[in-house]
């Protein structure tokens, strides 16, 4: 399993700013146009960000990278490399949705990481690739609308590949979800591997 590093959005900066100084970090963004989104879903002109709504149509909105789908292999997982992002889940009021994300293996469709939130959560995500060399791994974002309402959004920036010369002390194991919805939703998604098409 993936190791899980999280940290204050408001330190993101500093910590990158101080892995540079003590660790010779070398960063590298990652642009969300490369990713295949949904209608309902946002992407900024330059890349940096993207902006999950939710779809009058679809119970699940997305945006992905997947490259056994043809998306740009572009996570390349090595010693010492991290993906990063930041993410703000803005669940409005009296609404009942949940924020997914999930680092899989494209090719194996085993998940390497996995969250889910069911309530407003603001947060930045550092996940150790170190132990994936050699696998081909893609990235998934989701909105899952749990009821009637359409109001709840996502936004996640800053995604990132960064390389230290040693990892932070922090580093821990994530645990695995247990929210049966969240699994249910990533298993249509796995199962189907093909994009969806609004009715008309």
């Amino acid at each position: 399993m993936v190791k899980l590093v999280k940290k204050p959005v408001f330190s993101v900066l500093l910590v990158i700013a101080s892995l540079n100084i003590c660790s010779g970090a070398h960063a590298g963004l990652l642009s969300f146009n490369d990713f295949f989104a949904d209608p309902s879903v946002s992407v900024a002109a330059d890349g940096s960000e993207a902006i999950i709504r939710e779809d009058i149509d679809f119970a699940v909105s997305t945006i992905s990278l997947d490259p056994f789908l043809g998306d740009p292999d572009i996570i390349i997982p090595g010693l010492n490399v991290f993906l990063n992002f930041d993410f703000s889940f803005n669940e409005a009021l009296n609404e009942n949705d949940e924020f997914v994300y999930a680092l899989f293996d494209s090719s194996t469709l085993e998940d390497l990481a996995f969250a889910a939130f069911t309530n407003s959560k603001t947060d930045s995500v550092s996940l150790d690739l170190s132990s994936l060399v050699g696998r081909t791994l893609g990235l998934y974002f989701g909105l899952n609308s749990l009821d009637s309402l359409l109001n709840s959004t996502a936004n996640i920036s800053n995604l990132s590949l960064i390389t230290v010369t040693s990892p932070p002390p922090d580093s821990q194991v994530p645990e695995p979800s247990t929210l049966m919805a969240s699994l249910a939703a990533l298993m249509c998604f796995f199962v189907t591997r093909k994009r969806k098409v609004p009715m008309k």
